[in-house]
């Protein structure tokens, strides 16, 4: 049999979650306190790859924007880009999400978008909140924790 018409290809939603990392090894995080998704999580500072942005641009960008902080992008260290299935938006059909790490960085990391975060602060990678984000909490367990991160 034909196909009469060819199924509906729906997008991929970029982001970019970026670990930042202080000289005790700690992760800088905070909690989703007044958004529509993800409420109620603590989660690492990120977001949407705007159109025609490049993942590293973004990333400067959503530091600046929820942290108030400028990072070289030089001192951006990739460590995995994560394929997951977006339940939470019908106009995309996954989320890739592009993990990166940052032990450098100018000027004193705060919540700038108080709108919809709690303030920061800094976990162990080894006892994160119970309520940490899936998906942050694997990027984290997994490469932290097994070596693949370099905090130096």
């Amino acid at each position: 049999p034909r196909l009469k018409r060819w199924p509906e290809v729906k997008p991929h939603l970029l982001v970019t979650v970026t670990a930042l990392l202080n000289p005790l090894g700690q992760v800088l995080m905070f909690e989703k306190t007044k958004t529509q998704t993800e409420c109620g999580l603590v989660v690492l500072p990120g977001g949407k790859v705007e159109n025609g942005e490049s993942v590293i641009a973004a990333t400067v960008r959503e530091l600046a924007e929820e942290l108030g902080i400028t990072v070289d992008p030089d001192d951006l260290n990739f460590i995995k880009v994560l394929d997951r299935p977006c339940l939470d938006n019908p106009e995309y059909s996954r989320i890739l999400s592009f993990y990166f790490t940052c032990t450098k960085w100018q000027g004193t990391p705060m919540c700038k978008e108080s709108h919809k975060h709690g303030p920061v602060q800094w976990y162990s990678p080894a006892k994160l909140p119970s309520n940490t984000h899936k998906y942050d909490r694997e990027v984290i367990e997994g490469s932290f924790q097994q070596g693949y991160v370099d905090y130096n």
